[in-house]
This record gives structure tokens, sequence and C-alpha cells, in this order.
């Protein structure tokens, strides 16, 4: 029993083999490569933009990172919402919720892992008045941060430990220029 050359049909005389001469071979490998050439890229399924790289299944880390992302989301459900405002976004609103909820506090402390999501109302210690401190913790360490930090009743910390809370009140002595163990 013998095999059929892929290329002109006659049959071929050794196992294994899919053509009958070097000529098919050549000429069968030939048409075999144009076909692949003419078969349309496969395209991204997060963008749209053709796949260039071979065997990936998305064009760039990014679109597989936004696809993972909403995998992921999918399979825990939508995020929980925000229990104050109700948002389901990831990034903090912070702007937003100084704005709503600051009501002439005499300080206001801010813990976050501060990714600044931009609003047209400015950064939130902007919405606070400047005689009144922000007391910011950067929990995550992302460079940029929210506000500025280091003057006029602005300040910003990294990390959050039980002995971060005690820094309020030395900061505060120091503005009015008070000794912190004088009574």
């Amino acid at each position: 029993m013998s095999e059929l050359c892929e290329q002109c049909g006659t049959p071929v005389k050794a196992k294994r083999r899919r053509f009958c001469s070097n000529r098919c071979s050549l000429a069968g490998t030939a048409t075999q490569r144009a076909a692949a050439k003419r078969r349309p890229k496969p395209s991204c399924p997060q963008c749209g933009k053709p796949i260039l790289t071979r065997g990936a299944v998305h064009c760039s880390r990014a679109c597989a990172n936004v696809t993972r992302r909403q995998e992921a989301e999918t399979r825990r459900g939508l995020p929980e919402p925000c229990l104050r405002c109700g948002s389901q976004e990831r990034r903090p609103r912070t702007t937003e919720a100084v704005r709503r909820h600051y009501e002439k506090h005499d300080r206001v402390l801010i813990v976050t892992d501060e990714q600044y999501a931009f609003s047209h109302h400015g950064d939130p210690a902007e919405q606070v008045p400047a005689n009144v401190p922000v007391y910011t913790w950067n929990l995550s360490g992302y460079r940029a941060g929210h506000g500025p930090s280091g003057k006029a009743n602005r300040h910003t910390f990294g990390g959050l430990s039980d002995a971060a809370f005690r820094m309020i009140p030395l900061l505060e002595a120091a503005r009015d220029a008070d000794w912190p163990w004088a009574a």
C-alpha cells in the first residue's frame, strides 16, 4: 500500500514521505508558504491590531493585562461598590471624597495608595483651606503623589504603623513653635 504524492498524485515509494521527488517537494512547500502569506494575520482580541509575534494571543503586554483584569473581574463578578460614594472604579477618587466629606474639620487625614485620578477640581489638598493641616499616608509608594508635601500644612508619609499618628501632635507643636516635652 503506497501513499500518493501531495503535489502530483503519483505513488510515493518510500514510507513516511509526502512527495515523490525533490521537484514536487519544492513546488509543494512553495505553494504552502504562499498560502500562509495570503492567510490573514490574527488580530488582538482587545484592540484589533494585527499580532506580529508567532504564537501570541495579544499584540502587546498591555492588551494582555487588560484582558487578564477583565477576565478576573468576570470570574469574581463586578467589584464591590464603595460604601461611601457608590463608585465601582478601582482607582481611588480622593479629591471627590475630600470634597464630599470635609466639613470644616480642624485637620484632614488621608490614608491612600496615592494613585492619582485626575480631577478638574485639583488635588485633594486643594479642597481644604490652607490653614487646615492635611496629613496623607501613602501606603503603596507610588512615585507621583496627589499633592504637595512638607510645606503650608501639607504632609505626606510613606507607610503606616501604629506610631504614625503620634507624628501629628509633634508636627502641630512645631508649627506653633512649642517644644514637644513642654506641657
